[in-house]
């Protein structure tokens, strides 16, 4: 979010607001049949499965819980790292898109990813709750009920073990990612510039 959210605005309102400001539908995509995402300059397209759109409902509310802007590439991984330190629940889709988030986080803003995964670790997660029930709150309620800088401090060693192992788990699902989206790109290339020589 670029607009700061006022604790008394509807979680409704302020998902429109956030909607709006990401440029997406007025439902937040979530009927649309495929997703583009961009990988660097290359777009690419992913079935928007149900078990995506559970975990991007989610998704949305911790951006709205959080403050993590959603309009700018660095919200995205640090919420990615968050919701790995809170958890996902039973959302697998919202694992394996994280995991590759933090990955990228991980890349290109190492510490930002560090804090924003610990930030996550003393927080509650949403995952799991009756959504239903949380777009009727008011941000301020649905921030105490994340709980997200309730607890302050230098990471535990705790902490930091857990911030290493997820660390290697995101690296490994990472490099799956990148291989599955940008092998066929890189193939075609490679392929055209066979032809072409």
């Amino acid at each position: 979010m670029t607009t700061a959210l006022t604790d008394d605005l509807p979680v409704s309102a302020a998902l429109s607001r956030y909607f709006e400001e990401s440029g997406f539908a007025p439902d937040g995509g979530y009927s649309d049949d495929w997703v583009k995402f961009m990988l660097g300059p290359i777009p690419f397209w992913i079935p928007n499965t149900a078990g995506r759109v559970y975990a991007v409902r989610y998704h949305d509310l911790n951006h709205i819980a959080t403050g993590y802007p959603s309009t700018h590439w660095r919200g995205e991984f640090e919420i990615s790292a968050w919701e790995i330190g809170s958890g996902c629940g039973d959302a697998r889709a919202a694992w394996l898109i994280n995991l590759a988030g933090m990955c990228t986080g991980l890349m290109l803003m190492p510490l930002d990813t560090f804090a924003a995964f610990v930030r996550g670790r003393r927080s509650r997660r949403l995952y799991g709750q009756d959504y239903n029930e949380l777009i009727t709150l008011r941000v301020g309620e649905l921030r105490q009920k994340v709980g997200a800088d309730e607890r302050t401090g230098p990471a535990t060693s705790e902490e930091r073990l857990a911030f290493f192992g997820w660390s290697a788990v995101a690296a490994a699902v990472g490099t799956i990612w990148l291989v599955v989206y940008a092998a066929p790109p890189a193939l075609a290339i490679w392929g055209l510039w066979r032809f072409l020589a």
